[in-house]
């Protein structure tokens, strides 16, 4: 599922409305996972303290007066902090708790202090946010949404946050309220208390995500329900897909049969779910599509994946006939997913598709098949790039891949990373990272290792190195 989200972030940021896209060019991590962020800040291993970290979410709002974004503060003041490296402690509950209860300060650094103190079960901070949702303020509704989400994505979330969010979806008081096509609002008294001007986008797609990034089986219910009020609702077909109940398959294939375009979420959720149903459905549009043509280009790269994913051999002769097409595009694609249908163990085949192929899509779409796998036969080569590849994406991913892989060898390699020389990394490659800041690479490694560990220790090597030793055991470089 990994080696889908990268190309599902940019697909939901050109859905889901201009101010979305402006909380992801002002630096926001889209759900999640993994999920092939396009630019990490450089921090020192301490962190921000949590005095900077409640002063920052309570600066004045974003977008001045202008009511530009009002609806997505909180995320913006969350993504400051995550920039800035602040990492929640429960020592920091008092700061957060004082901020909470002060009535004076901004309400929407005050549904971040509320964002924290979730992780440490305060009831002030449930009532707070849960009164928040229930507001008649959509400005409000939409910022505690935003700050539900987050706390969702932590670890060991408490379930009442699960049927919140669940509850949230039941109905469409999180669709966007644009009422045509030219983002022309509607009537003035369909907004209450004064959200007309600054609502731009709804969250009802983000919401359904996020169920979806924590596999939350209890929401699939609700989420057919959804698809089935809003057909184009992205972050539903893609949570059913993530999910992984059979249950969703009827409701994505009406979907996909009554349409002709543009339905790479319910593509890729059906290939997520193994729908053997879906495969002559999709080997026809295969068939159809022409070999170039932006309009369903999404749609064409999707089918590739889908039908390797679902793994049915009626696939591999419409694959095929993909490939002996002169001008198609996704060659490589077809290429990558035939070797997953025709072998039955494809690791030996995607690395030699690995050590031959000059696409960067597809070499990164490889990288994320064999991290995907968890197999040790692929270290070496993801090490390979992760330490000398001279594209800066390629070399960014290849080190999230060996985080991804945990095994012990693998997080040996990623420390080995620490040292790698940079300086071949062509400069016209790099213009979504900030390799000006000569802290970027170690600093992708150690947030790198972090995630895979749960551990701190910065950017030193040595640091790193001696706790592989001691939790680990010694573990051979490759």
């Amino acid at each position: 599922m990994l080696a889908m989200r990268p190309l599902r972030s940019v697909l939901l940021a050109h859905v889901a409305g201009p101010v979305l896209v402006l909380c992801l060019l002002a630096g926001c991590h889209a759900r999640q996972v993994e999920r092939g962020a396009t630019s990490q800040a450089a921090a020192t291993p301490a962190g921000m303290a949590v005095e900077e970290a409640v002063v920052r979410v309570c600066r004045p709002n974003y977008g001045g007066n202008t009511g530009l974004g009002d609806e997505t503060q909180v995320t913006f003041r969350l993504t400051d902090l995550r920039y800035g490296d602040y990492e929640f402690r429960a020592e920091h509950a008092s700061a957060w708790r004082a901020l909470l209860r002060d009535e004076s300060a901004s309400v929407y650094g005050r549904m971040c202090a509320a964002r924290f103190l979730l992780k440490v079960d305060d009831a002030d901070a449930r009532t707070f946010l849960t009164r928040s949702l229930d507001s008649g303020n959509l400005r409000h509704v939409y910022n505690a949404t935003d700050a539900l989400c987050e706390y969702a994505g932590d670890t060991n979330v408490a379930p009442w946050a699960i049927e919140k969010l669940v509850s949230l979806i039941a109905d469409d008081r999180l669709y966007s309220r644009i009422k045509d096509s030219n983002g022309i609002p509607g009537k003035r008294e369909d907004f209450p208390e004064g959200d007309f001007e600054d609502v731009f986008t709804g969250r009802l797609d983000a919401v359904c995500s996020r169920l979806g990034d924590i596999e939350a089986k209890t929401a699939v219910p609700a989420l057919i329900r959804v698809l089935e009020r809003h057909p184009d609702s992205y972050g539903a077909a893609c949570a059913l897909g993530e999910i992984g109940d059979p249950a969703g398959i009827p409701v994505l294939m009406g979907i996909l049969k009554s349409k002709t375009g543009n339905q790479g979420a319910e593509i890729t959720a059906l290939g997520e779910l193994r729908a053997s149903s879906a495969v002559p459905l999709l080997v026809e549009r295969l068939s159809g599509a022409p070999d170039k043509d932006p309009f369903t280009a999404y749609d064409v790269a999707r089918i590739i994946d889908a039908l390797g994913n679902i793994g049915d051999q009626r696939a591999i002769p419409a694959l095929n006939e993909w490939l002996a097409r002169p001008n198609a595009e996704y060659k490589a694609k077809a290429r990558l997913n035939l070797a997953l249908l025709e072998n039955e163990d494809p690791v030996p085949a995607l690395l030699d598709l690995s050590s031959h192929e000059t696409d960067l899509h597809a070499r990164i779409d490889l990288v994320w098949r064999l991290a995907n796998r968890k197999d040790e036969r692929a270290i070496d080569a993801i090490t390979e790039l992760a330490q000398h590849a001279p594209d800066a994406w390629l070399r960014y991913q290849a080190i999230r891949a060996l985080g991804e892989i945990g095994q012990p060898r693998a997080l040996a390699a990623l420390v080995g990373v620490f040292r790698a020389d940079s300086s071949n990394i062509d400069p016209k490659t790099a213009h979504k990272l900030s390799l000006q800041d000569p802290l970027f690479w170690p600093t992708h490694v150690a947030r790198t290792l972090e995630q895979a560990t749960g551990e701190r220790l910065g950017t030193d090597p040595t640091a790193w190195e001696k706790w592989l030793a001691e939790r680990i055991g010694p573990t051979s470089r490759p």
